[in-house]
């Protein structure tokens, strides 16, 4: 999901949130007479009804909109006269009744309630039946929108999924070529083929971290008198480069305990990690570099291929 989509979900989301909000308190205040009414009739025996008059009427607006009030509550303004003395209280729950209208309230201490049941006018049916209507849709909207989202968080994975896959598939069709093109070499170079089996888990456990499998099948094509040596192209000719000799006392130096070495020439420590098929260069003062081989394969190529052509030098002489 990129940024755009998340901001428009996110702002879908917050008017929705918004919408069903407003419809909520709208709501409440609809049925706030009802509520107050009911509020009455738990403890009606406590109440004391007296008569009171409507001295005002008005909209208090309670959340403003653009043209008029998004949320609004009928309020009213009553004297409420009691052992003879006049109290002035503020009422919600009366919206039907005008200015000088005579009304019936009860009243438990400070507080008045509504003590005749509320019915519903037209107009309030039909502002009832909109609330529940937009509610519906715009819940009905951001299910439909979630279902969408995991239908296509669900098809991005599985797309993410398949190029991974067809990555992975191209890598190892890639490096099963540049092997058939070192084999292709060594014959040229007149190298044999192994068909030694160089046991991985215990070579290491000699060096006390994880091998990589490409490295293996070169150590089986070019060991030396051991699986602990390697012979050219990682060593000079008739030589031997004792591998695990090495990298342990380079490690000691401060190589990582991931890495391994594969050669050293030109003063230069070539190693690899199980982590990386990329061929990496040692020092203790510069620590770990890249070098221009994408993996083992390259190293081995390159160095044959000069090989061959050091040959063909030679017999054109």
């Amino acid at each position: 999901m990129n940024r755009e989509q998340r901001f428009f979900e996110t702002g879908f989301k917050y008017i929705i949130f918004g919408v069903v909000s407003l419809n909520m308190m709208s709501l409440i205040i609809l049925f706030y007479p009802i509520i107050d009414y009911q509020m009455y009739c738990l403890n009606v025996d406590q109440y004391t009804l007296v008569e009171a008059t409507v001295l005002e009427k008005r909209e208090k607006t309670l959340i403003y909109g653009k043209s008029r009030p998004a949320v609004a509550v009928t309020e009213i303004q009553v004297a409420i006269n009691r052992n003879g003395t006049t109290q002035y209280k503020t009422m919600y729950t009366y919206p039907e009744k005008e200015v000088s209208d005579n009304i019936t309230v009860a009243v438990l201490g400070n507080t008045v309630r509504r003590c005749i049941p509320y019915e519903f006018t037209d107009g309030d049916v039909v502002y009832l039946i909109g609330y529940i209507l937009i509610t519906f849709v715009f819940l009905a909207s951001y299910w439909i929108g979630r279902k969408i989202e995991k239908v296509n968080e669900k098809l991005e994975t599985q797309e993410i999924n398949y190029t991974i896959v067809n990555d992975d598939i191209d890598d190892y069709m890639n490096l099963e070529n540049k092997k058939k093109r070192v084999m292709e070499l060594m014959a040229m170079c007149s190298i044999s083929f192994e068909n030694a089996s160089a046991d991985k888990m215990e070579i290491e456990k000699q060096l006390e971290c994880s091998v990589d499998m490409h490295f293996i099948w070169c150590l089986e094509q070019f060991h030396g008198s051991s699986f602990r040596s390697l012979i050219f192209p990682f060593a000079p000719k008739k030589e031997e480069f004792s591998w695990i000799d090495v990298t342990k006392t380079f490690r000691e130096q401060g190589m990582p305990k991931d890495c391994y070495a594969i050669s050293y020439k030109d003063n230069t420590l070539l190693c690899c990690s199980a982590s990386d098929k990329r061929i990496f260069a040692y020092s203790r003062y510069v620590g770990i570099t890249n070098t221009k081989y994408f993996d083992i394969y390259d190293y081995i190529i390159e160095c044959l291929e000069k090989e061959i052509n050091i040959l063909e030098m030679k017999n054109k002489s």
